[in-house]
């Protein structure tokens, strides 16, 4: 990874004196141009400690999320070209093996950009396919370990797929299968324990699907707590992560009754999305106006109108910025923001 992270920021920077330390390092990646989660990334390559350094595993996870989140997911053009991309590892994945990770990872892609589009079932059938690929990787004569991380991202994103449709028990079976996969011991430390952080809060939307509201609450608290050992690490890199999962938190309580504690944690994450917004870190802006949206009806449960519908009125302008800008996905969102405003003013 060190070597593979050198080369990379020399061909961003076109520098090749990285020895010189840590401080000309971080000011080079980031005065690239390159979006400030693939800078960090790099950087994270470049630690000293290999154990701190990235799999190839979450470099492929860090470069897909973050094109996924540069171009419109929705456009016909993305989506068929994930589609071409997927027909041409098929086919090189019939002449010889080598080609069926690669081939794993497209589909999962394409099965993202399938739902993004609406295609659900189709979304279904790729994510499906790719479980199949890394079950049969992971169960062959190479070490079970190198496949395993991948077939339960595969087995997350299938438990999705599988409740957009109805289907949850399958789902929550998809979902536990992943975080027994991630509870499994590995030398990459912290990097599994924030892969297993984001399969416990995905556990705990299935669960609450379920009606099994304690255990979802008791899984998505786990999830925070791994979160915040790891943001007292390296904030950067954890602070999405954390903001995420204190989001869920705010669900999960509000569905129990807790709503001073829903609100508690729904106003930390949006502060922790302000600070990504306010660092142009990629995909921080929608983001932070579903945190404003789901705090401004914590504010509503409570009662308290008139700062809910000032939460809620910086969400919508958010939102409209997002739609304007060509970013139809959030058309919806919109559309939800509006309705809210409506409960709150009646």
């Amino acid at each position: 990874m060190y070597s593979l992270g050198a080369l990379l920021a020399a061909c961003a920077t076109g520098q090749w004196g990285f020895a010189r330390g840590e401080v000309g390092m971080t000011s080079a990646l980031r005065a690239s141009g390159l979006e400030r989660e693939v800078a960090d990334g790099l950087l994270r390559c470049l630690d000293r400690s290999p154990a701190e350094r990235p799999t190839a595993e979450h470099l492929v996870e860090l470069f897909t999320r973050v094109s996924y989140s540069l171009a419109d997911a929705s456009s016909s053009g993305a989506l068929r070209s994930t589609a071409e991309r997927v027909d041409g590892l098929r086919a090189a994945a019939r002449n010889g093996v080598g080609a069926r990770p690669l081939l794993g990872e497209g589909l999962n892609d394409l099965s993202n950009r399938l739902a993004d589009a609406g295609e659900h079932a189709e979304a279904l059938a790729a994510v499906a396919e790719a479980v199949e690929i890394y079950r049969g990787l992971a169960d062959a004569d190479a070490p079970r370990e190198i496949h395993r991380p991948q077939l339960a991202r595969c087995l997350s994103n299938l438990s999705v797929r599988l409740e957009k449709t109805g289907r949850h028990e399958e789902a929550l079976a998809a979902i536990m299968e992943a975080v027994e996969i991630r509870r499994e011991p590995t030398e990459h430390r912290d990097l599994h324990r924030a892969d297993l952080a984001t399969v416990l809060n995905n556990l705990s939307n299935s669960l609450a699907e379920s009606g099994q509201g304690g255990e979802a609450l008791a899984a998505i608290t786990e999830a925070v707590g791994l979160w915040r050992e790891l943001v007292d690490r390296r904030a950067d890199t954890h602070r999405p992560g954390l903001a995420m999962g204190l989001n869920n938190l705010s669900n999960r309580l509000g569905e129990q009754g807790r709503y001073e504690e829903a609100l508690a944690a729904i106003t930390e994450a949006v502060g922790l999305y302000r600070e990504m917004d306010s660092e142009a870190a990629t995909g921080a802006r929608p983001l932070l106006a579903t945190g404003l949206h789901n705090l401004a009806i914590r504010l509503g449960a409570l009662d308290r109108r008139a700062a809910a519908l000032s939460m809620l009125d910086e969400a919508i302008a958010l939102r409209r910025q997002l739609v304007d800008g060509g970013h139809r996905l959030h058309e919806e969102d919109l559309a939800h923001s509006l309705r809210v405003r409506t409960w709150l003013e009646g």
